[in-house]
C-alpha cells in the first residue's frame, strides 16, 4: 500500500481531495512501506525459529545460507538505491532549485534507506543466532523439549 501511495503522489503531486481538505501521502506512504519490510522480515524470522503446529514443517528460510544471503542481499540493493536516489535529489536541488516531485522522491529514498539497513541488520543478527545454534549443537537444532539449548556438551573424541 505504502509503494502504491508513493506512485501515486508521483504522479499526482497534489495530493487526494476529500472536499475542502486535500491529504498528501508524502509521509504516511513511507511510513508503510518501512512497515511492511518489517512485517516481512519478521514473518521470515518467524516461520524458521517460531512455533511449529503439529504436521507443520518449519520453514528453513534463516536456516538455509542461501535464502538468508538473497535477503540480506536485497536489504544491501535497496539501501543502495535509496542512497543513490537521495544523491540524485541533492545533486537535482543544488543545480537546479527544487525539482517538481522530490518530496515524493524523497520519501521514497528515505523508505529505502530505512528498510535496506533493517533488512541487513536482520540478516546480521540472525547469522549470529543460527552460527552461535550451530555451534552448540551441531545440527542446528535446539532441544525439541524445551526449545533451548542444551546445557551439556558434546565429548570430543
Amino acid at each position: 500500500i505504502g509503494l502504491l501511495l508513493s506512485l501515486w503522489h508521483l504522479v499526482s503531486p497534489a495530493g487526494v481531495g476529500f472536499g475542502s481538505l486535500v491529504w498528501q501521502p508524502r509521509f504516511f506512504a513511507p511510513i508503510l512501506i518501512v512497515l511492511g519490510v518489517q512485517a516481512a522480515l519478521a514473518g521470515f524470522l518467524l516461520g524458521a525459529f517460531g512455533p511449529v503446529r503439529p504436521g507443520r514443517r518449519r520453514s528453513a528460510g534463516a536456516d538455509d545460507d542461501r535464502a538468508l544471503r538473497r535477503v540480506r542481499r536485497s536489504g544491501l540493493v535497496s539501501l543502495a538505491l535509496g542512497l543513490g536516489l537521495d544523491l540524485g535529489l541533492l545533486m537535482v536541488t543544488v543545480f537546479d532549485g527544487s525539482p517538481r516531485r522530490a518530496e515524493a522522491f524523497a520519501g521514497l529514498a528515505q523508505a529505502a534507506i530505512i528498510a535496506g539497513a533493517s533488512v541487513v541488520a536482520g540478516c546480521g543478527v540472525v547469522r549470529l543466532v543460527v552460527h552461535g545454534r550451530r555451534r552448540f549443537h551441531p545440527a542446528g537444532r535446539s532441544e525439541p523439549s524445551t526449545g533451548r539449548r542444551s546445557s551439556r556438551r558434546a565429548s570430543v573424541r
